[in-house]
């Protein structure tokens, strides 16, 4: 899968989830650096897999 958070280049990236029984419950963040400056983006698991079946990206 790919997707493009923001045009560019990056320095590093991390993902974290949110968590259970909080409002950050079902959301995933993340964080990278991009033009030298620290940034966050977040997404659902909805977004991230186009609404296909999130299954179809577990190895057999």
């Amino acid at each position: 899968m790919k997707k493009e958070i923001e045009k560019g280049s990056f320095a590093y990236s991390a993902l974290a989830a949110g968590r259970e029984n909080t409002p950050s419950e079902g959301l995933i963040y993340l964080f990278y650096e991009s033009d030298g400056q620290g940034k966050v983006s977040v997404f659902n698991l909805p977004w991230l897999i186009d609404g296909k079946n999130w299954k179809e990206f577990l190895e057999k």
